[in-house]
């Protein structure tokens, strides 16, 4: 059977805007909370999706990926501490310039703090880690959707910017788990 899209207007922004960029490769880490964007894309012959297991090894990946392509590579991982694991290999890419775009999940931001499970807080990056990021949130209203398209477009631009290096996209968990979108929505493409 295969898979449409999620319903889940931020996340079918993102994907519409990784197309739109040219930005085809993703490895990915298996998750609770990058399931909707991973299983969006996995079936979508624009992608590339590679599986890895271990966050560390998958930073790693997509560094030689990034320098051998000379192309933006997307790293997945669900909201748990699982993303810590992706630092080392995202100082290597701050230093060399290359362009790795993180995207993270999370349930609710009102959760960090709170004591609930695997729940971290990454308002601060390392500052040899990530160039820019940015949290984007669910879609209720046009105005919503504006404000995640400009986010994205800022975060893609970033990757190329003043020599290039990582950025981090954290993205809310969908709603809902349904995969019923047959097509990506029209987006607008903001350029350098």
């Amino acid at each position: 059977m295969k898979l449409n899209y999620t319903t889940d207007k931020s996340t079918l922004i993102l994907i519409a805007l990784l197309k739109a960029h040219s930005i085809r490769k993703v490895v990915a880490c298996p998750g609770n909370t990058n399931a909707i964007f991973v299983a969006s894309i996995q079936n979508d012959k624009d992608f590339e999706v590679y599986s890895c297991v271990d966050e560390r090894s998958a930073a790693y990946m997509a560094c030689g990926l990034a320098q051998q392509s000379g192309e933006p590579v997307v790293i997945t991982c669900t909201e748990a501490t699982a993303s810590r694991n992706y630092f080392p290999g995202l100082t290597e890419a701050y230093y060399r310039k290359l362009p790795i775009l993180v995207i993270t999940g999370f349930h609710d931001l009102n959760n960090i703090g709170q004591l609930y499970t695997q729940a971290i807080d990454r308002s601060q990056q390392p500052k040899d880690t990530i160039k820019y990021s940015t949290t984007i949130g669910h879609c209720e209203s046009s105005k919503d959707e504006w404000h995640v398209n400009l986010e994205i477009n800022k975060a893609i631009l970033e990757l190329t910017r003043n020599g290039g290096g990582p950025v981090h996209i954290n993205l809310q968990i969908g709603k809902r788990w349904d995969f019923y979108e047959k097509e990506l929505p029209k987006v607008r493409v903001i350029s350098n």
